[in-house]
């Protein structure tokens, strides 16, 4: 895609290469007319082209552009529509819109084949029938349930030579953006939590006693069953949604996550986990009811997070707590309390 975009004749000096094609020639001058990749400016002009795209274009394809304004993420699109018909012809108008841009879409997956550009069904490098998983924005997609899946950490292999960084490294594998599996990575955090306040080298091998704490969370890791998550929410036009945030705090840590709940009439409700997160507690020791005031906060700071999806912020939001001290410093004014309840 940054190949795609022209960089102003006035700039193309400063992406400037010397090139030989033997190492007993003279070097050639070459002077770069678009968009270098691994630049530190080049996500952000990516993102701003399909911007101005929408703004100079846009009017012409209304469900197109607003694919592209809420639904990409740099050069990877990941729509959807209610119905077959709505989302063909959102297809259509995105592959549209792009080509006045001089793009193209390329390696395409759905979960219904009629989706699929006909030149996508001849060239697609990918088998997307049955359980075939797809990479998409980090995660990996099984089209044909439209379940994100998580499988077992790529953790290195075990070593007594464990130290700070490879475990760190090895956590960090384990990618969910969302917090889906934070209830998995907090003992993990709370590992490095302890390596850190003991002032462990990083690089140094691990005292016998967190080599076997880290055994057990090693073992956690690797032996978590696959995890499927269905990517639609039960979002509908007749439908009735509401938002619900829980949270909750030990002396190690606590954690905030928020639902959707949805009526879809005659009786019926369903639940979708949105999102979650978690963090340690602080190394200075706090009280368990200012953790629990903690906790709070987080909650509050996810459920804003959650509201800034178009679709959700017109939506009602419960945020429940079972903490009476933290009710009741949330009912007064924050004057009435010492510094760290009132801040």
């Amino acid at each position: 895609m940054f190949l795609q975009v022209l960089v102003k004749r006035e700039d193309q000096d400063l992406q400037r290469i010397g090139w030989a094609p033997t190492t007993d020639a003279v070097p050639v001058d070459y002077r770069l007319n678009t968009v270098a990749y691994g630049t530190t400016c080049a996500p952000y002009l990516a993102i701003r082209t399909l911007s101005q795209l929408v703004i100079d274009e846009g009017v012409k394809f209304p469900l197109g552009a607003e694919c592209l304004k809420a639904e990409t993420y740099v050069d990877d699109t990941f729509a959807g529509a209610e119905d077959l018909s709505t989302a063909v012809q959102k297809r259509l108008e995105l592959i549209e819109l792009l080509k006045l841009g001089s793009l193209q879409l390329e390696k395409w997956s759905a979960k219904h084949s009629d989706l699929l550009p006909p030149q996508a069904r001849q060239n697609s490098p990918k088998e997307i029938d049955g359980d075939a998983l797809v990479k998409t924005l980090g995660i990996l997609w099984i089209p044909s349930q439209d379940d994100f899946q998580f499988r077992s950490a790529d953790v290195e292999e075990l070593s007594t030579a464990a130290t700070e960084r490879s475990i760190l490294s090895n956590i960090a594998r384990l990618f969910h953006p969302l917090g889906w599996l934070a209830p998995i990575t907090v003992t993990a955090k709370v590992l490095m939590q302890d390596l850190w306040i003991q002032k462990c080298d990083w690089d140094s091998p691990l005292p016998a006693e967190f080599r076997k704490r880290w055994h057990t969370e090693y073992k956690s890791l690797t032996q978590l069953p696959p995890l499927s998550i269905h990517r639609w929410l039960g979002v509908a036009s007749s439908h009735v949604y509401q938002i619900h945030g829980f949270s909750d705090a030990s002396s190690r840590a606590y954690a905030a996550v928020a639902y959707l709940r949805i009526d879809e009439g005659n009786g019926r409700f369903s639940v979708s986990l949105l999102t979650a997160k978690n963090k340690v507690a602080p190394v200075k020791m706090v009280s368990i009811p200012n953790l629990e005031l903690c906790r709070a906060a987080l909650l509050v700071d996810l459920l804003c997070h959650v509201r800034k999806l178009e679709f959700l912020s017109s939506l009602p939001v419960y945020a429940w707590s079972d903490s009476q001290i933290v009710l009741k410093w949330l009912r007064k004014h924050p004057s009435h309390w010492k510094t760290f309840v009132a801040n």
